[in-house]
């Protein structure tokens, strides 16, 4: 998770996970089990707790960067929507919204889903779209956006099960 220049990654100091066998693990070693949109923590293991660093500074200066970062996600993310953020991980080298709104994929609706008009990388439930409708629409512009530049999306939602 990142967002702003800044990264989990980089204030995480430990990991305290329950194991398949139901054993409780303080992983310290942190420095390489985060990547961009990745964690190489076994999928089964469930994560209890995190220990994190932070900066000091003065309150007045963490709030006002607070309130500058909810108002640029506002004005740039869409909001008040059923979505499950952003999409697609940016590939190397280019943004996701961009290589979809080249696409020509912004408003752009599949059965009752939608590519957002504020931001191509999510994908919007208009109130009816299926989990087919929401998948299906992701692989037309995978497919859209390779044949037109290049560029291979790799899907960042989870998605489980059947469509």
């Amino acid at each position: 998770a990142g967002a702003h220049g800044n990264c989990l990654k980089d204030r995480l100091r430990s990991v305290t996970v329950v194991t398949p066998a139901g054993t409780v693990q303080e992983i310290t070693a942190v420095e390489e089990l985060l990547g961009y949109r990745s964690c190489s923590l076994p999928t089964d293991f469930v994560v209890t707790e995190l220990t994190l660093s932070g900066e000091k500074g003065v309150k007045e200066g963490i709030l006002s960067t607070m309130q500058t970062y909810k108002e640029k996600r506002l004005s740039a993310q869409p909001t008040g929507v059923r979505t499950a953020g952003s999409t697609f991980k940016n590939p190397e080298g280019a943004a996701a919204w961009k290589l979809i709104d080249l696409a020509g994929f912004r408003g752009y609706r599949h059965g009752g889903a939608m590519v957002s008009e504020k931001h191509t990388n999510f994908l919007i439930n208009t109130g009816t779209a299926t989990a087919s409708d929401l998948e299906e629409l992701g692989e037309l512009i995978r497919e859209k956006v390779k044949k037109e530049t290049g560029y291979a999306l790799e899907w960042e939602v989870q998605r489980w099960g059947k469509v």
